[in-house]
């Protein structure tokens, strides 16, 4: 028999490691817009919960909605087709990031200036803005469809006032 202190560890008690209570993790839905290089880029629970099985996007501006009311919504709805000069003309192709697998699409400078003036840069935009899903009103999974609200100022982001905010700490 070994007097090998090391041999107490056969008789000891385990210690089990104890849980810490995670809390529930809300999912951040967003899309955010990179002007730099007219690229749009899906959060990943916003692909898993309404882009997941799409292979295209179509924007569609809107001026005025049901009941005759001024807005100003981009629709943005997933197709499952593939761009090609036949079918879905109008839409853009979904494209990953081989590194990270996110989901993007490229954009060009116009077709971000139709969309949101406020986007580009020398329209007093930043270069990249995110906007934030808070609420489910404008999220339609089963249609494969989200709502921008160009006019909800505290649902646009944007990366250098949060930069700014941590370098003041």
């Amino acid at each position: 028999m070994s007097n090998s202190k090391f041999d107490l560890f056969d008789q000891g008690t385990i210690i089990t490691r104890q849980e810490k209570p995670k809390p529930e993790k809300k999912d951040s839905l967003y899309m955010r817009f990179t002007v730099y290089n007219s690229r749009v880029e899906f959060s990943k629970d916003l692909i898993d919960k309404i882009f997941n099985c799409c292979n295209s996007i179509k924007f569609a501006k809107v001026k005025e909605d049901d009941e005759g009311n001024e807005v100003d919504w981009i629709f943005v709805k997933g197709y499952k087709g593939k761009v090609s000069p036949k079918s879905l003309v109008d839409a853009h192709p979904i494209k990953t990031i081989k590194s990270t697998g996110r989901k993007y699409l490229d954009l060009n400078k116009e077709t971000l200036k139709l969309l949101n003036a406020k986007l580009i840069r020398t329209q007093g935009g930043v270069k990249s803005r995110s906007y934030n899903f808070l609420d489910e009103g404008f999220i339609s999974p089963n249609e494969c469809l989200v709502i921008i609200d160009n006019n909800d100022l505290k649902k646009w982001k944007s990366n250098s006032k949060i930069r700014g905010k941590k370098e003041n700490k």
